[in-house]
């Protein structure tokens, strides 16, 4: 068998699909580059920064970025294409625009200031019956050659985001918008799922937070519920540290603007709308790009609850157990007084474990487990990180630290400026 026969055949056996470069400026010894789950391509003048360069100064030192994101295991990955230059990238002979984020669909050509070309063509390309999926007339957008559907002034595309008990999430988007987004539908659904769906959804179109995903509209049709929300293109937390059958772990300098920005948006929710999340976990924590130092945002507010003072106590037990603080364990006993929004903090330092660790103290549901020993264990993480996560982990909810008391504590005050610098140039409002 030759070479090349070998590397074809592996590029169709390990790879969602490939780049075909049909230009030759272009400073790389491949001419068809694979792409895999979660690979990111770097497009353009630096040779520090780019996998693809190209040596031409009508180039940006980062033109453009390439990547795939997978969100469960029974749902296609998706590839995106982001614009970083002023002097832009097309697709299909459509400018896409600095800031820009675009799903790639088979086929496409993008193209570099008339420099380069490039074929995304893509190896697990499968057919979808949206008009079964989602019960509405369907018609063909002859210029795209994939199937639409219509929902008043939104478009569903065939690209589906994710999967699962809930519905099914598409890619989808609005003429009066230049970004896409993430349409959640969800079928057949009971009174009960109905009135907890609803409730999320009219939550979510108060909250207008740079860390919090944002719903912009809710429509019923049938036995259809349509929510439309931003579309996060750089995965969950959760798959960012999948590393195979295990979690990797994220350097302290990285987890830590993680940790920061969840704060801003635990803040906001605690502290002004006197709302629980309920459900933090590093599934419900999306990556505006899958690289570090990416903008994150809080999702999915199914089982969130707002009280209506800060002495009010809930007792409902929701969430996923790995991460179920005590009380809410204990909130089922006629003795228990309920539990308020420390149950997000217990969840944020199990996040917090995971992220500099890689183990979760609690994954066999043993809230007995002697984590403060593992945490001591960890050698490679600062004393200022083990006492927050520590803080966070208290199981007396008098010593566990609020979201105020974490914005004070001397991990995060001993890194304010770099991270309020940071957080200013990377939290800015998305652009329509």
């Amino acid at each position: 068998m030759s070479n090349t026969l070998s590397l074809l055949l592996c590029i169709m056996i390990c790879s969602i699909g490939v780049l075909e470069l049909v230009s030759s400026d272009v400073k790389t010894n491949r001419l068809v580059i694979p792409i895999d789950q979660h690979d990111i391509i770097r497009i353009g003048r630096s040779k520090q920064l780019c996998d693809i360069i190209i040596n031409s100064i009508r180039v940006s030192l980062l033109h453009c970025m390439i990547w795939s994101v997978k969100f469960d295991k029974d749902t296609p990955a998706l590839v995106y294409i982001k614009d970083m230059a002023l002097n832009g990238t097309t697709v299909n002979g459509e400018m896409l625009g600095k800031g820009t984020t675009r799903v790639l669909e088979n086929l496409d050509t993008i193209e570099i200031q008339s420099l380069v070309q490039i074929v995304w063509k893509r190896l697990d390309e499968l057919e979808i019956d949206l008009g079964l999926a989602l019960d509405i007339d369907m018609d063909i957008d002859r210029r795209l050659f994939s199937h639409v559907a219509k929902v008043l002034d939104w478009t569903i595309t065939n690209t589906i985001v994710g999967s699962g008990s809930y519905g099914t999430i598409y890619v989808g988007h609005n003429s009066r918008y230049s970004t896409l987004f993430a349409v959640k539908v969800i079928r057949n659904y009971s009174s009960d799922a109905r009135k907890r769906i609803i409730h999320e959804s009219q939550l979510l179109t108060k909250i207008c937070h740079p860390n919090i995903i944002k719903v912009h509209d809710t429509h019923v049709r049938g036995s259809h519920l349509y929510i439309m929300e931003d579309l996060i293109c750089g995965g969950d937390l959760f798959s960012y540290l999948s590393n195979g059958t295990k979690l990797r772990t994220l350097p302290e300098s990285e987890t830590i603007f993680i940790i920061y920005q969840l704060l801003q948006a635990l803040d906001y929710l605690h502290n002004h709308l006197n709302v629980l999340h309920r459900d933090i976990k590093l599934d419900n924590v999306l990556l505006d790009l899958p690289v570090p130092g990416s903008r994150v945002y809080l999702c999915d507010f199914g089982t969130a609850k707002q009280l209506s003072s800060t002495l009010q106590r809930t007792r409902t037990v929701v969430g996923t157990a790995e991460y179920l603080a005590p009380e809410i364990f204990n909130s089922i006993e006629s003795t228990c007084s309920g539990y308020n929004n420390k149950c997000d903090m217990w969840a944020l330092g199990v996040m917090l474990c995971i992220m500099l660790s890689g183990i979760s103290p609690f994954a066999r549901d043993d809230h007995h487990t002697n984590h403060m020993l593992l945490i001591d264990g960890f050698a490679h993480i600062s004393k200022q990180s083990k006492n927050f996560v520590k803080r966070l982990l208290y199981f007396d909810i008098r010593k566990r630290m609020s979201v105020t008391d974490c914005l004070k504590h001397v991990w995060i005050t001993g890194n304010e400026k770099r991270l309020a610098s940071k957080y200013s140039k990377v939290c800015q409002v998305r652009k329509k």
